[in-house]
């Protein structure tokens, strides 16, 4: 499940918040991208609010570390659905866990540590694990949809315009 850590998503939320521009100003961006620049001025809107509602988690919520229990609460949500990785703390990299019974071994301890929570605690910490990878995978598909949709149309009209200055609109062959 790497990129789903808390990190990465705020790293995410903070490159797509770029994408567009949150206080609607003009760019410099040519092409396609002023077609739609509307379009990633909402999503960039969207990832700055979700961004801005984490960072302010622990004050809503009156604790000191409102995401301490998400990458339990990540595995255990999803860790049957997805790959699983572990993370090394000295290397500072993903790796994959080798084998089934290592996901479940992660599983399982996912799960243990989240047995000691309230029912409150678990209800309130799923909740927002669940809102957020929602809004995350929104935005980010959103996005990534968008971009490459400009950057296609981008690079066929630059196509075309290659093509005009060599061939004619129409050919037949006889």
């Amino acid at each position: 499940m790497q990129g789903l850590d808390m990190s990465t998503i705020m790293d995410e939320l903070q490159l797509i918040a770029e994408n567009g521009d949150y206080y609607g100003y003009d760019s410099d961006e040519e092409g396609y991208y002023q077609e739609y620049k509307e379009l990633f001025d909402e999503i960039a809107r969207g990832a700055e609010d979700l961004w801005q509602s984490l960072a302010d988690l622990g004050y809503r919520l009156g604790v000191d570390d409102p995401l301490e229990h998400w990458d339990d609460m990540t595995v255990a949500l999803l860790g049957d659905m997805r790959k699983i990785y572990g993370f090394n703390d000295v290397e500072e990299d993903y790796f994959p866990l080798g084998n089934d019974y290592e996901e479940y071994l992660a599983q399982s301890e996912a799960a243990k540590r989240l047995e000691r929570l309230t029912k409150k605690e678990l209800i309130q910490n799923f909740g927002m694990v669940l809102r957020t990878l929602m809004s995350y995978i929104d935005l980010k598909s959103a996005d990534d949809t968008l971009t490459a949709i400009v950057s296609e149309l981008d690079s066929h009209a630059a196509m075309m315009e290659h093509r005009e200055g060599k061939l004619p609109q129409r050919a037949w062959v006889e």
